[in-house]
């Protein structure tokens, strides 16, 4: 499952309510065009309008957060791999380095098989030299472009590599070096 913060819920709430009172305006159109049978006949379609919007809203919702996994997902340039154990929960964190120095942490369970990960936070990857990228103060990749090596610590402690797309992080590097 998904989640899209605090926020994102807040929001979606809001624009149900709103469907929800703009709903409102069909049994009144039914009384000004029917009468008592169209108020009638209003009351009776009013709730299966609303709920398929609300449906309709959730579900364009969900695609466009897909969406924007997705994109990000396929923009890595390195992806990285933290295992912790927090409140007796082993916790996997995929951080996915982009060219754009931003960075997509997708965190799950490690008892979870699939590869849906429960939550999805927004980071900034910032250059910290030539060739190093830190993200969040304490996860560190560097690269050695000479051997194609990348190594990453998440505080002073080696982790995994996941994946490395070669020609995106030259890219990165030769603009950052023209700038």
């Amino acid at each position: 499952m998904l989640s899209q913060g605090f926020e994102g819920y807040v929001y979606l709430v809001l624009l149900m309510i709103t469907i929800v009172v703009a709903t409102i305006v069909i049994p009144f159109y039914g009384y000004a065009r029917k009468g008592l049978k169209g108020l009638g006949l209003g009351c009776a379609l009013q709730p299966f309008v609303a709920l398929l919007l609300c449906l309709l809203l959730v579900m364009g919702a969900y695609l466009r957060w897909e969406r924007i996994i997705g994109r990000n997902r396929n923009a890595t340039m390195v992806a990285v791999r933290t295992t912790t154990v927090e409140k007796g929960d082993t916790l996997v964190r995929t951080w996915r380095l982009k060219p754009d120095e931003e960075c997509m942490c997708e965190m799950r369970s490690l008892e979870t098989d699939s590869t849906d990960y429960d939550d999805v936070e927004f980071f900034d990857a910032v250059p910290t030299d030539s060739f190093t990228l830190s993200v969040d103060d304490h996860i560190i990749v560097r690269f050695d472009l000479d051997s194609r090596r990348a190594t990453a610590t998440d505080c002073n402690q080696p982790i995994d590599v996941v994946s490395v797309d070669w020609e995106k992080v030259e890219a990165y590097f030769n603009e950052k070096e023209e700038r």
